[in-house]
């Protein structure tokens, strides 16, 4: 999955799920300009936070687990 790639999935996923930024940021324990900025492709997820969003149910199954270039 590429950072371009999971800035429209992680934004596809939320609206999907009817998650609000400040929603989705609470979740995670980031700040909401953080999740902007995810989505937006400006910048990645630290580990902690791609754990988190596996926690939610956004990397769907086992075979897609955290993508190794987001964890570099």
């Amino acid at each position: 999955m590429s950072k371009a790639y999971f800035n429209e999935k992680l934004r596809a996923w939320r609206l999907s799920k009817k998650i609000t930024q400040r929603k989705l940021a609470d979740r995670l324990d980031v700040g909401i300009v953080t999740i902007c900025r995810w989505e937006a492709g400006i910048q990645r997820p630290s580990k902690l936070a791609l754990y988190r969003l596996q926690t939610l149910g956004f990397f769907h199954s086992p075979d897609e687990s955290v993508p190794h270039e987001l964890l570099k």
